[in-house]
This record gives C-alpha cells, sequence and structure tokens, in this order.
C-alpha cells in the first residue's frame, strides 16, 4: 500500500463525510456544494468506467448512488440558507 493510495483514500473519506455532512446540515456552505460536486463528477467518472471496462453492474450502481446522494447535498447547499431560515427572521425581528 503506497502513499498514494493512502492520499487517495482519505480524500474519498474526507468527501463522502462531507457530503454526508451537507444532507443534514442547516446553514449553506459553497464549500460543502463544491466538495459535493466534485465527488459527483469523479464518481460519475468512476461509473462510466466501471460500466465501459468490466459492465460490473453492481460498481457501476454504488459509485451512482454516490452520484445522485452528492447531487442532492449539492443541490441542498446551494438552495438551503437563501431564504429567512427562523421564525423571527420571517416576521421581521
Amino acid at each position: 500500500m503506497g502513499i498514494t493510495f493512502v492520499v487517495v483514500a482519505v480524500l474519498c473519506v474526507a468527501g463522502l463525510i462531507a457530503v454526508l455532512y451537507g444532507l443534514v446540515n442547516r446553514r449553506r456552505s459553497i464549500l460543502l456544494a463544491v466538495v459535493a460536486l466534485l465527488l459527483a463528477l469523479t464518481t460519475g467518472g468512476g461509473a462510466w468506467y466501471a460500466w465501459a471496462e468490466s459492465q460490473s453492474m453492481p460498481w457501476t450502481a454504488g459509485y451512482g448512488a454516490i452520484v445522485v446522494v452528492s447531487l442532492i447535498a449539492a443541490i441542498r447547499q446551494f438552495i438551503v440558507g437563501t431564504g429567512p431560515t427562523s421564525r423571527t427572521e420571517r416576521n421581521g425581528g
């Protein structure tokens, strides 16, 4: 196991944690949205490669699920927080 594998594995785990945090975070974070979009693009490429190279449906579906969750997290981070977030702000006070 080389250093490259360790670095890539740590980045992947950190990206997945950021995406999962982006799903439950109530505040908008552009950084989380960008990380989610980058993870969606990367895993989208992985899904395409898994299908094109070996036509492995389990790997393609796994990558596809991560793409969908990442896109949902990115969209949620772009949309959440654009309007009033508390009852006090909605009532003007």
